[in-house]
């Protein structure tokens, strides 16, 4: 016998999670967020503009900002579409080097619905074997 479906951990978490997703898609179309910190030599971002998560890291003598840790929310004129490609760049300059990588939401949704089904379908099989192997004697 197997425990029904919404008395799941995981896929209660999964759901949240989903939910969470989806919605920092939809608000990335209309508004960006940003945090980025700088040290003496490296530098990492992570931001959400434009139906896309941008990561950053730069280091030698390339500059994120100023040193230390910021956060930014800002409010966009335009809204942007739903699906973008994925996009890595990267800059040399004499002493630095700076790498992006500009992952669309829609990619990052369908990894997290394959990684939550996965895990999902793990469970039931595990639990499936558990069941099969100490089955319950009707006495």
């Amino acid at each position: 016998m197997t425990s029904a479906l919404h008395r799941s951990k995981l896929f209660w978490f999964g759901l949240i999670g989903g939910i969470f997703l989806l919605w920092a898609w939809s608000d990335s179309r209309n508004r960006s967020a940003s945090a980025s910190w700088q040290g003496h030599q490296l530098g990492f971002s992570a931001s959400s503009y434009a139906s896309q998560l941008n990561l950053g890291q730069a280091d030698g003598s390339m500059r994120i900002g100023n040193p230390g840790v910021r956060l930014y929310r800002n409010h966009t004129p335009n809204r942007h579409g739903w699906f973008k490609p994925i996009r890595f760049y990267e800059a040399t300059v004499s002493g630095g080097t700076s790498r992006s990588a500009a992952l669309p939401y829609w990619v990052l949704a369908l990894l997290y619905a394959a990684a939550w089904g996965g895990a999902g379908f793990y469970r039931h099989r595990r639990r499936k074997l558990a069941f099969e192997s100490h089955p319950i004697s009707a006495s």
